[in-house]
């Protein structure tokens, strides 16, 4: 219902994990959460420029966030742990 996803991964980096995952699930929504932004920015402008649709968030950011992001894009309380 929901992705987070870093760009720091291994074996795959997030922008290509994001083309993968739009080949399946083109209006799911996608929150990029990550501190390496900038070193990301071209890949992530070619990602826009082609369509694919995500959010950009930048780290720090806490599961209090993440908790409010969640419940208001699912509708629903969202609890972790």
């Amino acid at each position: 219902q929901l992705i987070f996803l870093d760009l720091k991964m291994p074996g795959m980096n997030g922008v290509e994990t994001l083309v993968e995952i739009r080949k399946l699930y083109p209006q799911l929504p996608v929150y990029i959460v990550t501190a390496f932004h900038k070193e990301f920015l071209d890949e992530l402008e070619v990602a826009r420029k082609q369509g694919l649709q995500f959010q950009l968030l930048r780290k720090p950011i806490g599961l209090v966030e993440i908790q409010a992001l969640a419940q208001s894009v699912l509708g629903d309380p969202v609890s972790f742990g």
